[in-house]
């Protein structure tokens, strides 16, 4: 492609790649000094109509954006030999290669103003009642001195009621490091979606690192972003604010209920117009009910062991059978702390306790236990012969 000529623009190099297209920079034949980004879907794709659907749908989508932080698109060309989307072209570097080879991380003073000009396009874009649903590091442009953005990509963004782009069930579109919980889970995506992805984009940004870098396997992104609360982000790098953190954890709640409720809540909050109060770590619904459920077996089992200690109250003789259920149930505790010992532990310490309770109990009033039920408590009886033969001990023999 390169030396080809499309609407008299022609390519020069290639500056990006993607799943669906290539993008090229190129100079207009008759326009000194004008130069456009031309991106251009792959020729494996030009017999596969719905991917061809799917870039004429970018088109559309960036026909009707008109905003400073969002690439604009110019012209739109399509022939035999392929198909193009005409952009404006911003000299800059993706978000993420800026990180590695620019500034590392973003200290929060300048992270907050570069975040501050992506939720305003996010803004833009969702008030026209379109989601992006892949904002990442990738699809956000910066200039060298990190004063400017711009997003782009929007292939698979969905426009609101637009039924070619509504969702299957258990469809997940997106790149899984950035997908909200619903976006896993392939539910219905709004705009507190890309909400999610943006904050996780910003935790990327502070920390120099993405919360999952040390995961090997799509799996385990899934359960983490699904069941599991992300680190903090201060255990990278101790140096973020409270304020900022508590901000992080509002974007990246579980439930989209507990997020900011738009680009703009979120931006008043970075702006330090409304305080975002400490919140729990978030919970999925399934991690709330499986510590529902560890809660109740937790105080079943303590139940249990108390019961088993209570036993020898009422009959001093069941101190070895209380012993008996006290160990069983702690070696049941420390088996299920093996298989999950994360969301056992509550279990484990309760049944420890319990155990020591009960043992001590039980020894005690061992101390008044009538083993041959003669009337004489077996600290005061000289002739206890439950155990064996009688002893030639003074006691009577029959």
């Amino acid at each position: 492609m390169i030396g080809r000529e499309i609407l008299n623009y022609r390519m020069e190099k290639v500056i990006g790649e993607g799943g669906m297209g290539t993008v090229y920079k190129a100079s207009h034949t008759k326009i000194p000094n004008r130069i456009a980004a031309i991106k251009v879907l792959k020729s494996n794709f030009l017999n596969n109509d719905n991917l061809k659907n799917r870039f004429r749908r970018e088109m559309e989508i960036m026909a009707n954006m008109s905003h400073e932080n969002i690439i604009k698109l110019e012209q739109f060309d399509e022939d035999d030999m392929g198909m193009y989307l005409i952009m404006e072209y911003f000299e800059g570097l993706e978000i993420d290669d800026y990180l590695k080879s620019v500034i590392g991380i973003f200290p929060e003073e300048k992270a907050k103003p570069v975040m501050i000009q992506i939720l305003r396009a996010l803004d833009f874009a969702h008030k026209q009642g379109i989601v992006h649903r892949d904002i990442k590091p990738s699809n956000i442009l910066i200039n060298s001195d990190g004063t400017k953005i711009k997003i782009l990509d929007f292939g698979i963004a969905k426009m609101k009621d637009d039924m070619s782009m509504q969702t299957k069930s258990g469809a997940q579109i997106g790149t899984v490091f950035y997908m909200s919980p619903e976006q896993v889970l392939g539910k219905e995506l709004d705009a507190r979606s890309d909400i999610y992805a943006l904050g996780i984009t910003f935790y990327q940004m502070l920390t120099g690192l993405n919360p999952y870098f040390d995961l090997n396997t799509e799996y385990e992104v899934y359960n983490k972003i699904t069941k599991e609360d992300l680190a903090d982000p201060r255990e990278i790098y101790p140096g973020i604010s409270e304020d900022m953190v508590n901000i992080l954890k509002k974007a990246l709640a579980k439930d989209p209920a507990n997020r900011f409720e738009t680009c703009a809540d979120f931006i008043s909050a970075l702006k330090g117009e409304v305080h975002i109060e400490p919140i729990a770590a978030a919970s999925s619904v399934a991690s709330s009910n499986s510590t529902k459920n560890e809660t109740k077996s937790s105080f079943y089992i303590t139940l249990f062991l108390a019961a088993a200690a209570l036993l020898c109250f009422f009959n001093p003789d069941l101190y070895f059978l209380s012993m008996l259920f006290s160990c069983g149930s702690v070696v049941y505790a420390i088996l299920s702390n093996k298989r999950d010992p994360q969301s056992e532990k509550t279990k484990l310490y309760l049944s420890f306790s319990a155990l020591i309770i009960s043992v001590v109990f039980s020894i005690f009033l061992y101390q008044f236990a009538d083993a041959d039920n003669d009337g004489v408590l077996d600290r005061e009886d000289n002739c206890v012969d439950i155990w064996g033969p009688p002893q030639n001990n003074g006691c009577p023999v029959n």
